[in-house]
């Protein structure tokens, strides 16, 4: 099937977006937001929030001497990332029906990867260390994640949309939903 590709750059910052449609009506992939294509994000208060990150989780190995995980997340009618919430803190709102629409994570010695059930997208392809997973300007909403590290056992949990927190998952186990048009609210993530 052969697929238009475009990349459009957005605001001041210069976001870079990768713009993905099928050629043909009906396809069974459906048009969408930096859709896998790329997961490189531009702007600079992403690559502010990736270097935050990498430095909290430095600090923490330092004064720990054991590993740690630091993720944050881009909330609907939120400007900007909020983060870092590292070790089990919860990242997100409860009882305020704001959508999660990106995510990134990071953890000691890297190989930390992850992916994004998105609205209207389906899954993204495999986001690791620190990379984007789900989309920003869109509005879409997260709906399900899986997440898997190589060096450690990483286990989350998620606050879903009239579901509330459903329990912690572990290594790439779904914590969401698919199918049922039901948003992620809520991150927590730890390493066990």
């Amino acid at each position: 099937m052969a697929l238009h590709r475009t990349k459009l750059a957005i605001g001041a910052a210069m976001l870079a977006l990768t713009l993905v449609w099928p050629a043909t009506p009906g396809s069974a992939s459906a048009a969408g937001v930096t859709t896998g294509e790329s997961a490189l994000v531009t702007d600079e208060e992403t690559l502010a929030m990736q270097q935050a990150l990498r430095a909290e989780v430095a600090q923490r190995e330092t004064l720990t001497a054991q590993g740690s995980v630091c993720y944050a997340v881009h909330l609907q009618n939120i400007q900007g990332w909020l983060y870092p919430y590292c070790d089990g803190k919860i990242a997100g709102t409860v009882g305020q029906n704001r959508q999660l629409e990106a995510f990134a994570v990071y953890g000691s010695g890297g190989d930390v990867c992850y992916f994004a059930h998105v609205q209207s997208i389906g899954w993204q392809e495999q986001r690791c260390d620190n990379e984007m997973a789900g989309t920003m300007g869109g509005n879409l909403q997260v709906e399900g994640i899986k997440i898997t590290a190589r060096l450690y056992r990483i286990c989350y949990e998620a606050h879903v949309q009239n579901i509330g927190w459903q329990g912690q998952r572990c290594g790439g186990e779904l914590a969401g939903t698919v199918g049922q048009n039901r948003q992620i609210e809520a991150i927590t993530i730890d390493m066990k």
